[in-house]
């Protein structure tokens, strides 16, 4: 294999003198189906990983904020000095997991089935009621059932 892990190809000269045309085009098929699938591999491999690498986004909001956009991030950062409500989450995905983690002074309220935010971004907490992140505390989301449900241990 090469550096751009591909296959090399075969000798074709080789395999027509030895084994005849036929031989040499279904053995090059082949060569170029595998080198295919194994760009395919490469690129879904780097899908995830980009997908999955843990991005963290950091926000300082001063007011409340419904339907926010963690820009693609698996953690939030809250690194403020105002208090403020988080209604829901934007752009979720079926089996997404997002950690909410308050670094700031502020006290951050998470709502619990708010209309504030689109039904689709709305957190349902296992406690039913609203969660208040103080500095240092963090709570868990997993996107399942088109709710951000939050995780605890049972």
């Amino acid at each position: 294999m090469g550096e751009q892990f591909t296959v090399d190809p075969p000798d074709r000269d080789l395999i027509r003198r030895e084994s005849g045309r036929a031989t040499e085009t279904a053995i090059m098929t082949n060569w170029l189906v595998l080198n295919d699938e194994l760009k395919r591999r490469r690129r879904t491999v780097l899908e995830v990983k980009n997908k999955w690498e843990g991005k963290v986004f950091s926000s300082a909001p001063t007011a409340a904020q419904n339907d926010f956009d963690t820009q693609g991030s698996m953690t939030v950062l809250f690194t403020g000095s105002t208090n403020f409500n988080l209604s829901g989450l934007a752009n979720p995905s079926e089996g997404r997991i997002m950690t909410l983690f308050n670094v700031g002074s502020a006290t951050i309220t998470v709502l619990h089935a708010s209309a504030l935010s689109a039904a689709l971004n709305r957190f349902r907490t296992f406690s039913g009621a609203s969660v208040s992140l103080t500095t240092d505390k963090a709570v868990v989301f997993y996107y399942l059932n088109s709710l951000w449900r939050e995780l605890k241990a049972a």
